[in-house]
C-alpha cells in the first residue's frame, strides 16, 4: 500500500485527485506523508470528499504553489452519508474535517492562500504538538478563528468577514504546544494572528496546552497590529528579517527608513522566557542604542528581561553590540547562549567608550551565560577594548571563535571564569583550567603559527 506521496516540479499539473475519480473503496487509505511542491497551476489540493480517506495521513507539507487558494476543493452538493460522523461530521451545516494522526502540517510559499476550506467548518488536529508552520502565505489575514460565520460562497461576503486559514472549535488545537508563523518579505494581508466571531473566546481557551510561538517577521512590520493578538507564553521566538533577509533583494534604496518600533516591548512583555534572532538586519549600527538600535530607552523597564537565546547573524552594520549599561542591565540577566556571526564590521561586543557614559572601572556579569560563539567576525579585536570592565561568567561552558583573524585577547582585565571550561577555535578545541584570556592568545598563537 502507498504510505508516502510527493508530487513536484509538475507546472502544467491543474488537480491532484479529480473529483470525478473519488470511489467508494477509498483510495490511498494508508497514506502517511504527502508533499506538494512547485506546483503552478494547482488551486484546490484534494477535493473535499477526500478528507475521510486520510485518517492516517502524519505529515502535509504544501510549498510553493503560487496559485494555491485552499488545500481542500468545494465538492457540491455535499451528500451526509458521504461522510460519516468518524471523520467529516455535519451538524448545522459545520463540516468539521478531522486528521486524529496528523503530526506535522507546513505550508509555506503560498502566495494565493486564503483558507483551509472556504465553507462552513472547523478543524481538528488532536497529535498535532509542535510541527504547525506557516511562512509566507501573503493572503492570510487571520491565521486562527473561532465560530466562522456561514458564506454560502459569497465571494462579497467572505471579502468582509475574512477568512481565516483555520476555523477553530474548542478541540481542534487541544495539544498544540508551539507554532511557527512569519513572512520573510513584509506581511502585507495580516490583519489578526487570533479572531473571536463569537463573543467571549479567549485565545488561550481554544490553545490550552501553547507553551511557544515562533514568529518570523520582516523589520518594517514590527509595528504591525496583528502582533498584539499573541497570549502570554512561556517562550517567544523572534526572528527579525533585515532588507538583505531571504527573498529581499538586498538593494539600499531603504535603509534609511528603519523606525525601530515598541512592538518589540510589547512582544517582551507577553513571555517569561524569549529567544531573539536578527537575521541581515543590515540597517542596525548597535543591538540597544538611542535612535540607532532594535531597543530604545523608551522601551524603559520592558525590555527582553528573560532573554534566553541571542542570535546576530549578517547585520553587517553592526559597529558594537550594545553598551556597558546594557550590558549590565536586565537586558543580559538571563542570558544563556550568544552567538554572533557575519557581521563584518563588528569591532566589539560592550562599547568600550560606552557612547557617552561615564567610565568608571566595574565588573559585568553574565551570570547564566553558559555558551559563546563569535563566528566569521572580520574586524573584531575583542569582547571588549576597554580595561575599566572585568568580566563574570560563572556559568560558562562554552566558548567558540571561528574566523576572527583581528582578535588578539579575549578583554584586557582577564574574565572571571568557572574552574574548568571548553574553547574551540576553528577545528582545535581544548579544555581549561587557566584564564580565558591566557587559553585564547595560546590558541591564537598555534592558529599563527599553523
Amino acid at each position: 500500500m502507498l504510505e508516502e506521496l510527493e508530487i513536484g516540479w509538475m507546472e502544467n499539473l491543474e488537480k491532484v485527485w479529480p473529483n470525478n475519480q473519488i470511489a467508494d473503496e477509498e483510495p490511498l487509505p494508508e497514506l502517511i506523508e504527502f508533499r506538494l511542491e512547485c506546483c503552478k497551476k494547482i488551486r484546490y489540493v484534494l477535493p473535499l470528499s477526500m478528507s475521510k480517506r486520510l485518517q492516517r495521513l502524519k505529515k502535509l507539507k504544501i510549498d510553493n504553489c503560487e496559485l494555491v487558494e485552499e488545500i481542500f476543493e468545494p465538492q457540491l452538493p455535499v451528500s451526509p452519508e458521504r461522510f460519516p460522523s468518524s471523520s467529516v461530521a455535519q451538524a448545522e451545516n459545520v463540516i468539521t474535517l478531522k486528521f486524529p494522526q496528523l503530526t506535522k502540517l507546513s505550508l509555506r510559499d503560498l502566495p494565493n492562500l486564503k483558507s483551509f476550506y472556504h465553507g462552513t467548518h472547523t478543524i481538528s488536529f488532536p497529535s498535532l504538538k509542535k510541527g504547525l508552520k506557516v511562512c509566507d502565505c501573503d493572503k492570510v489575514k487571520v491565521l486562527f478563528a473561532s465560530n466562522f460565520p456561514e458564506t454560502s460562497g459569497n465571494k462579497q461576503q467572505e471579502n468582509l468577514i475574512q477568512l481565516p486559514l483555520f476555523c477553530l472549535d474548542k478541540e481542534s488545537f487541544i495539544n498544540l504546544e508551539e507554532f511557527s508563523f512569519g513572512a520573510t518579505e513584509t506581511v502585507d494581508g495580516m490583519k489578526e494572528i487570533w479572531h473571536a466571531y463569537g463573543p467571549g473566546h479567549n485565545m488561550k481557551e481554544y490553545f490550552p496546552a501553547l507553551k511557544a510561538v515562533e514568529l518570523k517577521v520582516h523589520i518594517k512590520d514590527m509595528a504591525q497590529s496583528y502582533l498584539k493578538s499573541l497570549p502570554n507564553l512561556e517562550c517567544l521566538k523572534v526572528r527579525i528579517y533585515g532588507y538583505g533577509g531571504p527573498g529581499v533583494g538586498g538593494d539600499d534604496e531603504h535603509e534609511h527608513e528603519l523606525n525601530p518600533s515598541s512592538s518589540l516591548a510589547l512582544l517582551a512583555d507577553r513571555s517569561r522566557s524569549t529567544e531573539l534572532s536578527l537575521d541581515r538586519v543590515k540597517e542596525l549600527r548597535y543591538l540597544w542604542k538611542d535612535r540607532e538600535g532594535i531597543f530604545q530607552n523608551n522601551i524603559g523597564d520592558h525590555g527582553f528581561i528573560n532573554l534566553v537565546k541571542l542570535d546576530v547573524y549578517g547585520c553587517r552594520g553592526m559597529v558594537k553590540l550594545v553598551t556597558p549599561s546594557v550590558a549590565k542591565s536586565m537586558l543580559l540577566v538571563h542570558l544563556q547562549q550568544m552567538n554572533i556571526s557575519w557581521c563584518y564590521n563588528l569591532e566589539e561586543i560592550i562599547d568600550a567608550d560606552g557612547e557617552g557614559e561615564v567610565v568608571k572601572a566595574e565588573s559585568i556579569c553574565f551570570p547564566k551565560l553558559k555558551h559563546l560563539e563569535l563566528s566569521t567576525l572580520k574586524k573584531l579585536e575583542s569582547f571588549s577594548s576597554s580595561g575599566n570592565y572585568t568580566f563574570q561568567f560563572p556559568s560558562l561552558q562554552t566558548v567558540q571563535l571561528n574566523d576572527c583573524p583581528n582578535m588578539k585577547m579575549f578583554s584586557p582585565a582577564d574574565p572571571s571564569t568557572p574552574s574548568c571550561f571548553k574553547v574551540i577555535f576553528g577545528r582545535k578545541e581544548r579544555y581549561s583550567s587557566n584564564s580565558l584570556n591566557k587559553t585564547v592568545q595560546e590558541m591564537l598563537k598555534l592558529e599563527e603559527a599553523y
